[in-house]
């Protein structure tokens, strides 16, 4: 896994844009945060350069999200954590068991909210979802749920909160909605 640019071309076409968006969401009181798959590794310290104030998207294949945690989480907040193939074939309470570890290993440090690694998609079952939701409020009443947990809290089943529509995406991708989602999410 790598990113699909090189770190080259990511320096002098994605990250000028970036920067602007940073500083822009920064001027208006608001945090900037990536969400990215892949293994960033060769890129990262650039990428927490930029200003961004939190990264999702985690596949314990990759980095696991306590190693991203253990090594840039005094420089940018991680979001997530719970492995989307755990989620989908783990017996719920193997799903509690990595929530907890997850919460005692990067929650109690600060910087950290607990949710799924990626997304939410359908396939996950909806005992898993909820056992991680459960174990979540269970362990840290006061600790923060990533997005996607709190859309899919407001939801009446788990969802998924998409970022753009480019031509040739799936039709069930929806930018102006899932913006919107988010925006009413906000104030949450």
């Amino acid at each position: 896994s790598a990113t699909f640019l090189s770190p080259n071309h990511l320096n002098k076409m994605v990250f000028p844009i970036y920067r602007r968006m940073v500083e822009e969401a920064h001027a208006n009181e608001k945090p900037f945060i990536l969400h990215s798959c892949g293994n960033l590794s060769r890129v990262m310290d650039e990428i927490i350069a930029l200003g961004f104030d939190g990264k999702h998207s985690f596949e314990d294949a990759i980095l696991p999200a306590e190693d991203f945690y253990a090594r840039y989480s005094k420089r940018i907040a991680v979001l997530g954590g719970i492995d989307v193939d755990i989620l989908a074939s783990a017996a719920p309470e193997q799903v509690r068991a990595k929530t907890r570890f997850l919460i005692e290993t990067c929650g109690a440090r600060g910087r950290y909210a607990v949710g799924s690694g990626n997304s939410v998609p359908s396939y996950i079952p909806v005992e898993n979802y909820l056992a991680m939701v459960d174990e979540a409020l269970t362990q840290a009443a006061d600790l923060p749920v990533d997005s996607h947990q709190l859309i899919a809290l407001c939801a009446p089943r788990p969802c998924f909160i998409s970022y753009g529509v480019l031509p040739g995406d799936p039709p069930w991708v929806d930018a102006h909605g899932s913006f919107m989602a988010g925006v009413l999410a906000g104030p949450a």
